[in-house]
């Protein structure tokens, strides 16, 4: 069975074209030509295009079947989905404008080796089986097609298919009650292929029949319009993408966008072109966790169409780009074989050079104290990262040389059980957009090593990250909290509140009687601990 929109994965060139509005087929679908400012537009019967046009202050993308070739370009039919999108504006466009075009795209077309072809399309779903029924005409070639709508005053192509069914040349059977079964059920299945075209719940619903007819799936090819991201699951906030040979980036997800916008906004590149789920060039894999695509929970190794997707369970989801076609296999060898053989031949033992000046308190310690060896050996490792950024296995990209500096490496010295913000906390699903842009969930994402400070990525104004909706109860405190929320005092917090709360110390009640902005900068920039020379745990000595 061919799905196309899972199944295209190229990728969009765009280009500037010039749009002319032709005639209304139904008072809410237009047909719209399309020429290139140069050359032609060659396509496939069955494929369609992506427009991307600014209207006001939003740049909107749309999908849309190609109806037949005009000239050097080509003609769609557009139904009018909404108010505010590309399919409302053509819809009132009344005069020659512009937009740009990329595509075409898919693999919705005729299966060969077969005398008989029914096809089912529901809607707008026609446009593209319009295209494909031109072909089989001229091949002398008479078609059965089953063509669901609601209304019989809105049937696209209505009048000129009921032409052809006079005519003999088409075998025309109207469906107005959504009975594709009683349809069905008339078609002989021998020999036959079958296309469904249209909404998610008609396809599905045709190849449930289609199954139970018997038919195999190398003779059913259908197209699905309306992939809407499913609900009924329990939303996660955040996920998680891999880039090969980049370290993970840790993304916050809002209610109502998708994996791609999510992405995007985090400054993610993912390739994209239509954003509605049929040209599968935002096709990703699943490394670890859950996602629902369109209606199906996807898990561990599916690949999902990132336009249509949402991360879903407890657990929060990995994702990475899809293997490599094999020229860039071949290319990135050659690049990488090169590399490889340049660095073996430099004579080993040349020892580590520090980023930059130790940071408080670590003045003291030795490269080898934090910079422990990774292990297998420099033509393992290095062996294993280029079986991992070809895409010849699924396996993570280990450490060369050394293995990187975590939590789990700081905490050998500085494991504190009452801690009051360990870096566990901040895995929780509510922090997810503070570890995306804070890294809060590491130690060096606040203390940033190796700068010469004791905190250098972060500022005595923090606090808000996190708190910002904060309210205190039996407030006795002199500003009140609320007074100094309202006053966007941040820098305050730090007066009072030990971090991580391992200095004994009383926290007092009064702001005036906090300690001072300069000694907390100070104390940040790796000055003379303001807040007490005793303390409930003491760093461990490095190994």
């Amino acid at each position: 069975m061919v799905v196309h929109s899972l199944l295209t994965t190229l990728t969009p060139m765009w280009s500037s074209v010039h749009l002319i509005p032709r005639h209304k087929l139904t008072p809410d679908t237009i047909e719209v030509a399309i020429l290139p400012r140069r050359g032609r537009i060659e396509f496939n019967p069955g494929q369609f295009i992506v427009l991307e046009k600014t209207l006001g202050d939003d740049t909107r993308r749309s999908a849309f079947s190609i109806v037949r070739k005009e000239g050097k370009g080509i003609v769609i039919a557009v139904h009018q989905n909404g108010t505010a999108g590309i399919s409302a504006w053509l819809n009132a466009l009344n005069q020659k404008s512009t937009a740009q075009l990329a595509g075409p795209f898919g693999d919705f077309s005729l299966i060969q080796g077969v005398d008989k072809h029914v096809f089912i399309a529901g809607g707008s779903g026609i446009t593209p089986v319009r295209c494909i029924l031109d072909d089989l005409l001229a091949a002398s070639v008479v078609p059965t097609l089953i063509y669901s709508n609601r209304d019989p005053n809105k049937v696209i192509f209505g009048e000129s298919l009921r032409m052809l069914h006079k005519a003999g040349l088409l075998n025309l059977v109207e469906v107005f009650d959504r009975d594709l079964q009683t349809a069905l059920d008339h078609t002989d299945g021998e020999g036959t292929a079958f296309y469904a075209c249209g909404s998610s719940s008609l396809v599905n619903s045709a190849l449930k029949i289609l199954e139970n007819k018997g038919i195999p799936k190398d003779r059913i090819c259908i197209e699905k319009y309306g992939l809407d991201m499913g609900g009924g699951s329990t939303p996660s906030d955040s996920f998680e993408w891999k880039a090969p040979f980049k370290k993970p980036v840790n993304i916050a997800h809002q209610s109502g966008k998708s994996i791609l916008q999510s992405a995007l906004q985090s400054g993610v590149q993912i390739p994209h072109a239509c954003e509605v789920g049929v040209c599968g060039a935002c096709a990703v894999r699943i490394q670890t966790g859950q996602v629902i695509c369109g209606k199906e929970i996807k898990r561990d190794g599916d690949e999902i169409l990132a336009c249509i997707s949402n991360p879903i369970g407890r657990s929060i989801p990995i994702l990475k780009p899809k293997r490599k076609n094999r020229s860039e296999i071949v290319s990135l060898a050659l690049v990488i074989g090169a590399i490889f053989m340049g660095i073996w031949s430099i004579p080993p033992g040349l020892g580590l050079r520090a980023k930059g000046p130790m940071n408080t308190s670590h003045e003291r310690l030795q490269c080898e104290s934090c910079h422990k060896e990774a292990p297998g050996t420099l033509r393992q490792q290095l062996g294993h990262n280029s079986q991992a950024f070809l895409g010849l296995h699924d396996i993570s990209p280990v450490a060369v040389g050394y293995k990187e500096v975590d939590n789990k490496v700081c905490m050998e010295c500085h494991d504190r059980p009452d801690d009051l913000h360990p870096v566990s906390r901040f895995m929780e699903p509510q922090f997810a957009e503070q570890r995306a842009t804070l890294k809060a969930h590491e130690c060096n994402g606040c203390h940033g090593e190796h700068q010469g400070k004791r905190v250098a990525n972060v500022g005595i104004a923090m606090c808000k990250s996190c708190h910002s909706d904060m309210e205190v109860a039996y407030d006795q405190v002199q500003p009140t909290h609320a007074q100094l929320l309202e006053d966007d005092a941040w820098e305050t917090c730090m007066s009072c509140h030990d971090f991580h709360g391992n200095h004994l110390t009383e926290i007092p009640t009064r702001l005036e009687k906090g300690i001072p902005t300069e000694a907390l900068l100070d104390y940040l920039d790796g000055g003379p601990d303001p807040y007490s020379v005793a303390k409930k745990h003491t760093a461990k000595e490095a190994r």
